[in-house]
């Protein structure tokens, strides 16, 4: 089981998500085709291929999705705020924070 570890700026309150046994992680920046599609599967309305999103008209503070539950669920990681994916032993498994 994985968890995310959110810490917003600049209040340092924590916040856990859990992310169950498998997650994927879609960085902007290094897969940018991916991460429209994915983004559109989640936001676009699913009958108008006019409103789909694109780079441009994604809000730019969005570095990262994380998909959890087999696409069910996709969580938005912003450039502000802290991450840290935490595996079951309490250790960092992977640090999402915008570099």
């Amino acid at each position: 089981m994985y968890t995310l570890t959110e810490i917003q700026v600049p209040s340092r309150v924590a916040f856990y998500t859990s992310l169950g046994e498998r997650f994927s992680a879609i960085d902007r920046e290094a897969s940018p085709e991916e991460f429209v599609r994915t983004y559109n599967e989640m936001y676009s309305p699913p009958t108008s291929t006019s409103e789909h999103f694109t780079d441009s008209t994604i809000n730019p503070d969005i570095h990262c999705l994380l998909v959890t539950e087999g696409g069910k669920n996709i969580i938005s990681l912003y450039k502000s705020q802290y991450y840290y994916i935490v595996g079951e032993n309490g250790k960092t498994f992977k640090n999402l924070t915008f570099k």
